[in-house]
């Protein structure tokens, strides 16, 4: 098992991995740009090659790039999720030119919807992901079940997996917002 941290790309690309080892991680996550915007500039190649060549220096293996805070795969609203869908699409591919070996992203909201539907969008985004062949492992995190969310239990996660044709689909467990969602994990009973 190894163990680490969200990190800042605050100052350069290639930072990270060093601040994580400085504080004795073993890898790292990180977001591929701004989390809280749509459009991301294109990653700069010599950016890219100095961060792949630190990863590789401090031994920071795997690399985790975490989704934008923006993607709801499971919208109704078609503007919204188209947005969705192209933005993650596309940092997968900016994962993938960074190395990542896994994607973590929350599975979104279907706002009050039908449940059923939402979970037919977020299946669609997973099957366009997989036509990806370069693209990192996606992991659906869990979430902590607030209102309209989908990925609150390990059921729902289960159902999504089982249904979608991507065969490098998996899951992050949030232990947070495990607990919140009712899992009782701080015990051994």
């Amino acid at each position: 098992m190894r163990f680490g941290v969200h990190l800042s790309m605050s100052g350069s690309l290639d930072a990270a991995p060093k601040r994580g080892r400085e504080i004795g991680c073993q890898t790292f996550q990180i977001f591929s740009g701004n989390p809280r915007g749509w459009q991301k500039p294109p990653l700069d190649p010599g950016a890219v090659a100095a961060f792949r060549s630190a990863v590789r220096e401090f031994q920071m293996d795997p690399v985790v790039v975490h989704a934008t805070y923006l993607i709801n795969l499971a919208a109704p609203e078609a503007e919204v999720y188209e947005k969705s869908v192209s933005a993650f699409l596309d940092e997968l591919q900016r994962a993938a030119q960074l190395g990542a070996a896994f994607y973590v992203v929350h599975c979104g909201s279907h706002k009050g919807t039908d449940e059923e539907a939402g979970r037919r969008r977020i299946i669609a985004a997973l099957d366009q992901a997989a036509a990806l062949p370069e693209a990192p492992t996606v992991l659906l995190e869990n979430t902590a079940g607030t209102k309209n969310s989908l990925g609150t239990t390990f059921k729902d996660l289960a159902l999504l997996l089982d249904r979608t044709r991507n065969s490098k689909a998996g899951i992050c467990l949030d232990t947070c917002h495990a607990l919140c969602a009712g899992y009782e994990i701080r015990t051994w009973d």
